[in-house]
């Protein structure tokens, strides 16, 4: 009813400020999708503050991310996710995890053996590696699965390489993983480099 009263005098812009904090996680998807198909069909421009990710990520056409007050980097979500601009902002935006990385050109050797990188580097880095590029199975370098978490749609399940990191992996729910097995795991797809702090 309150959204309805604030679309009426048609505004040039709506601010939405955390409006679903108060309810439970499926009353939350659920009114999620119908807000951004009601906002959708009305056209309206809307300004949208929330501190759950995954409420950004689904409803926005553009994210700005803040910190102290000022903008890092304003983009679509799979920019912001997939091309972060600094490490901060990676780090904010989903599980980042990093892997050092001797570049040479647009590819690079790692504890995880030859990796392709985004963008041509030379030299000493650090890739962005997000859950979903790690395949827990199909070859590559050997990792002790120390912690499994199984959501039904997919599990995250956490993998110590021989170096000693550890990374989350998501992987499909059919995928049998016991803490303490070990297992497999090779990269998917080329690494966003970022300077090695």
């Amino acid at each position: 009813m309150a959204l309805a009263r604030a679309l009426a005098p048609q505004p040039n812009l709506l601010l939405l400020d955390e409006p679903f904090s108060n309810l439970d996680a499926a009353l939350r998807a659920q009114v999620r999708a119908d807000l951004r198909a009601i906002l959708r069909q009305a056209g309206e421009s809307v300004v949208f503050v929330t501190h759950d990710q995954e409420e950004a990520l689904s409803l926005s056409d553009f994210i700005a991310v803040m910190f102290e007050g000022t903008v890092e980097q304003i983009a679509p979500p799979l920019a912001l996710y997939t091309r972060p601009a600094s490490r901060r902002v990676a780090e904010f935006v989903g599980e980042a995890y990093w892997l050092p990385i001797d570049a040479a050109g647009k590819t690079g050797t790692s504890p995880m053996g030859e990796v392709a990188l985004v963008e041509a580097k030379r030299g000493a880095v650090d890739g962005l590696i997000r859950p979903e590029q790690l395949v827990v199975g199909e070859g590559g370098v050997m990792a002790r699965v120390e912690w499994r978490e199984f959501y039904g749609h997919d599990q995250r399940v956490g993998l110590r390489l021989v170096d000693g990191r550890v990374m989350a992996a998501r992987t499909p729910p059919h995928i049998p993983i016991t803490p303490g097995d070990t297992v497999t795991v090779k990269l998917r797809g080329p690494l966003l480099p970022f300077e090695r702090v």
